[in-house]
């Protein structure tokens, strides 16, 4: 030990740093085993006891789970009685095979309000499997107070009932007689939502969504525009006409930014373009001009032109 003070401080202090790893390490080691030697002694326990070695496979009838749970109860010396699911305690359950951990849940689903009305809704409970179900299966028995009823309707709700189902034909029917009939021609630039609503396939949603994209184009320029529109019914195009022109055009020299930005084939995008242009260059005087600035794809401005005033 005195040789010890013979080496550099430097020396030393490396020594005692690796003295003191061996040592933990030695600990650390000595724990694990430890723990290792517990885990093997539950693990031999829990075989020892496992539900699994009195589950039927899946598909076997229910003499062959009563079998196994007497086998059960032959090798726990634990007599399996009758039992209803919903007023059987931990201990019982445990004891006739069911690991702990799924009694756990077991209860505390139960005791969440849980009702098990048959045999079957026992595995609702999270980890149970059928071969548990199918082994405790010959001993559930479901307390009256727990079973499904079968609830007879009242003279009074019987009648309620059918006045209800009268009451939606007479509406049906009152909705159909309101409907256009066939070759019925709508013009989309002047018809109102009630109007619209007439139009066989045209309800309520789609009658403020025709109105409202009328509202920002400034008008329809043709029928086809209605597919614009998320979900529209393709089948009703056939049931709408042009007869009116575009009621508002834009010129795009003069309109402010938020009347541009707000028409659905421009956008905001393209208004700050332009807007920048115009800020830099001047107006823009041409269809030839605007499509020399390459803002629009060519189907783009195609479909921009019946909505723009003439330069």
């Amino acid at each position: 030990m005195s040789d010890f003070f013979y080496f550099r401080k430097e020396d030393r202090r490396v020594i005692v740093a690796l003295a003191i790893v061996a040592v933990f390490c030695v600990g650390v080691m000595l724990v694990v085993n430890t723990f290792r030697s517990k885990d093997k002694s539950n693990t031999t326990s829990a075989e020892h006891f496992t539900p699994d070695s009195i589950m039927t496979q899946e598909g076997q009838t229910s003499v062959e789970g009563k079998d196994k749970a007497q086998a059960l109860s032959a090798e726990r010396n634990v007599r399996i009685a009758p039992f209803d699911p919903n007023t059987i305690d931990s201990a019982t359950l445990v004891s006739y095979g069911i690991q702990a951990w799924k009694v756990k849940i077991f209860i505390h689903y139960r005791n969440a309000g849980k009702v098990f009305r048959s045999a079957d809704d026992m595995l609702d409970t999270y980890g149970w499997t059928k071969q548990d179900l199918q082994a405790l299966l010959p001993y559930v028995r479901i307390g009256k107070t727990f079973q499904k009823q079968e609830r007879t309707s009242t003279p009074f709700e019987k009648e309620e009932r059918s006045n209800e189902e009268t009451a939606k034909r007479d509406s049906l029917r009152s909705y159909m007689s309101n409907k256009f009939k066939e070759h019925t021609l709508v013009d989309l630039n002047t018809a109102d939502t009630t109007l619209l609503k007439r139009i066989p396939g045209i309800g309520s949603h789609f009658a403020r969504s025709i109105v409202r994209y009328r509202e920002k184009l400034g008008g329809y320029h043709q029928t086809e525009q209605l597919v614009e529109i998320k979900d529209f019914p393709i089948e009703t195009l056939e049931w709408f006409t042009i007869s009116t022109p575009i009621q508002k055009k834009i010129d795009i020299n003069k309109a402010d930014f938020k009347q541009m930005a707000s028409h659905p084939y421009i956008g905001y995008d393209n208004t700050k373009r332009i807007k920048n242009y115009q800020r830099l260059y001047g107006n823009i005087k041409s269809i030839d001009q605007l499509r020399s600035l390459q803002f629009f794809s060519e189907d783009e401005l195609q479909r921009l032109l019946p909505y723009l005033e003439e330069f």
